[in-house]
């Protein structure tokens, strides 16, 4: 059995949070928070790879501040998170604002569920091959390392010049 992804939404409505845990619990672990403050604790703890966050958040909920400070604070606190801001009708340019601001995508509320579980799942997609690629990145400075190499023969000599003349070499004398 793999373990599910984890996924942190954001959203002052808790019949919003109550259906998408209903409709998103079979593919990801859900965690939820209603403000800004227990959003950055559910960061923190569970690292979430993608977080959905609707911008308007108490204590301001008719305003946008809140949720672009914390759209801000995510990014600092996880530069690789992907998130989804999901906004009102109206909210197309604050939500563009956000994308600018670092937000990995958008969606209008009200929300069909076909439509964001695509979002999610390309989102969660380019969030491991990020983490992948950074993986065989840091793999390949490990093994690809040549000051590391040790010889001491005329011909590992050459060998060492020809793979990398920059390359600090290490001599055992015999």
């Amino acid at each position: 059995m793999s373990k599910k992804k984890d996924l942190l939404i954001v959203d002052d409505e808790a019949e919003i949070i109550r259906q998408l845990k209903w409709a998103l619990n079979d593919e990801y672990q859900i965690n939820t928070a209603e403000d800004a403050p227990s959003a950055i604790e559910a960061l923190k703890e569970k690292k979430p790879a993608v977080i959905t966050l609707d911008l308007g958040l108490p204590p301001k909920p008719e305003s946008h501040e809140i949720g672009m400070e914390l759209l801000a604070e995510i990014l600092k606190t996880n530069h690789s998170a992907k998130v989804i801001v999901i906004t009102g009708n109206d909210d197309r340019e604050t939500a563009i604002q956000a994308i600018g601001q670092g937000a990995w995508d958008y969606y209008q509320k009200p929300i069909k569920l076909d439509e964001l579980k695509v979002i999610l799942r390309r989102a969660f997609y380019v969030s491991s091959l990020e983490r992948e690629n950074l993986e065989l990145q840091e793999g390949l400075e490990r093994k690809g390392r040549l000051d590391e190499m040790i010889g001491s023969s005329a011909e590992m000599n050459k060998i060492f010049s020809i793979i990398s003349p920059t390359t600090k070499l290490i001599s055992i004398i015999t």
